[in-house]
């Protein structure tokens, strides 16, 4: 099972600074997850999916940071930086 600060930090290394509010959210989940208990992990990735959706839309371009940020997030092998 992935650990889903590990998936945030990974995702956090390729979106460009400017992603202020991404950032932002992504890292306040990584935090919240730090001290939530097992039974609320779901919640958590729940809502980091969220995040993604409502910053990167539905369908996100295959190139560039938001493929790599989706690549990450889908566990794709082979695809990530």
């Amino acid at each position: 099972m992935r650990y889903l600060p590990n998936v945030i930090d990974r995702m956090l290394a390729v979106v460009p600074g400017s992603e202020v509010v991404l950032i932002t959210s992504l890292s306040e989940i990584k935090e919240s997850v730090l001290y939530a208990s097992p039974e609320m992990q779901l919640l958590w990735w729940q809502n980091c999916a969220q995040v993604l959706f409502e910053d990167l839309g539905e369908h996100p371009s295959d190139d560039g940071w938001q493929g790599k940020v989706v690549d990450i997030w889908m566990d794709r092998k082979g695809k990530q930086t």
